[in-house]
């Protein structure tokens, strides 16, 4: 009888522990993976560019857990590479032809929906792309 008295106390602060337990907030990089599409994308305060364009709506982001990613744009074209996430950017590093980084800046990664920037600069103009996206 005692044997059973002392698995029972043991079963029960086992409980009382594992229920105090505080669950671990996500990573970015748990956040950000999966398949998002772009709902819309704001250019220097211009929402909702042309259908068809390279940074229309409509365009999906794939970012793997093997921490590649695929962005197939509405006109048909598509870029490839690695991607990484932290606390305050989304990095997506292009493997080819031309090898480039872009950094966004993360204004808000949530379950269901995904805000970044970036601000580029294209000759003698300075351009501020913001994409909205939402998880399909």
């Amino acid at each position: 009888m005692n044997k059973y008295k002392n698995l029972i106390f043991v079963m029960v602060v086992a409980l009382i522990l594992g229920a105090c337990a505080k669950p671990e907030s996500p990573t970015n990089v748990q956040l950000a993976t999966g398949e998002w599409v772009v709902e819309n994308v704001i250019a220097n305060g211009e929402q909702n560019l042309p259908a068809g364009s390279y940074y229309s709506s409509g365009s999906v982001l794939h970012l793997d857990h093997n921490m590649s990613f695929l962005f197939v744009h509405q006109n048909g074209t598509a870029t490839a590479g690695t991607w990484t996430a932290d606390a305050t950017n989304l990095t997506l590093s292009v493997t080819s032809p031309d090898a480039a980084t872009q950094t966004y800046t993360i204004v808000y990664l949530g379950a269901d929906k995904m805000h970044v920037y970036r601000t580029m600069t294209i000759g003698e103009y300075t351009v501020e792309l913001r994409y909205l996206f939402a998880r399909i």
